[in-house]
């Protein structure tokens, strides 16, 4: 599978990458960390408006201090609102990193999600002022990590996917599934991160073999442990392997 491939199997249509409409909901400043709850649309319009098209529910956490321009979309099930009381999401925005809560229901298609991680991803390229397009990541949980990874997939403007307690594989409408293992091999040559998986060198052999065919084996990792801690040292590894 290629990425033209992957496009046709999950029935993704690429939409205007190049605008991002929001509606401001809130802003304060927990834990001394900038916060600002919004809704990005989901369909651009000349005046945003809830009841006008689908909103996507997110929280952008940064330090008002650091010059630190990557980013972090992190994809859950809580509430955006609630991110800032994870401790590495604390940890790493008060260091600099500027990390972007999204609720995507667990129940939405494949495409749809992906497309809604995509939004984000162009409302941060937007966002100059304290984001660099270059330097912007994608993590999550379970399904969430599967939706991070075909994104990243999909679109170059993801610099590097972390997963944490991956699914094996996907399972489309339509009876086919997408193996996860295969998958991400296709991300290969920006950083991935694999945690929470035993013997992640047997199970994830397929993208072990591409990512060291192009000789960027220094660019994937793998952990069988997915705690809070190794959350935190994985972000800046993953930042750090960008850099290089």
């Amino acid at each position: 599978m290629d990425r033209g491939s992957l496009i046709d199997t999950i029935g993704f249509t690429i939409k205007d990458p190049y605008s991002a409409d929001t509606i401001t909901l809130a802003i304060d400043t927990p834990h001394g960390l900038h916060r600002e709850a919004l809704y990005l649309k989901e369909m651009g319009s000349p005046t945003p408006k809830l009841e006008v098209y689908g909103n996507i529910p997110c929280v952008l956490i940064r330090s008002e201090t650091s010059t630190e321009r990557a980013a972090i979309i992190f994809l859950h099930i809580e509430k955006p609102s609630e991110l800032v009381d994870i401790p590495w999401v604390r940890k790493a925005a008060g260091a600099g990193t500027k990390i972007v809560g999204v609720d995507i229901d667990p129940n939405e298609t494949h495409a749809n999600a992906t497309a809604r991680i995509l939004r984000v991803v162009s409302y941060l390229c937007l966002r100059r002022d304290i984001i660099d397009p270059d330097r912007i990541f994608l993590c999550g949980n379970g399904i969430y990590g599967m939706w991070a990874l075909v994104a990243g997939i999909i679109d170059e403007r993801v610099a590097g996917v972390i997963l944490v307690d991956p699914m094996f594989e996907l399972g489309l409408s339509n009876g086919q599934h997408l193996i996860t293992a295969q998958l991400g091999g296709l991300l290969s040559p920006r950083p991935l991160a694999i945690l929470g998986i035993q013997n992640p060198e047997t199970v994830f052999v397929d993208t072990m073999e591409s990512y060291q065919g192009k000789g960027q084996e220094f660019c994937l990792r793998l952990e069988e442990r997915s705690s809070d801690d190794l959350l935190d040292e994985v972000s800046q590894w993953m930042l750090r392997k960008e850099e290089g």
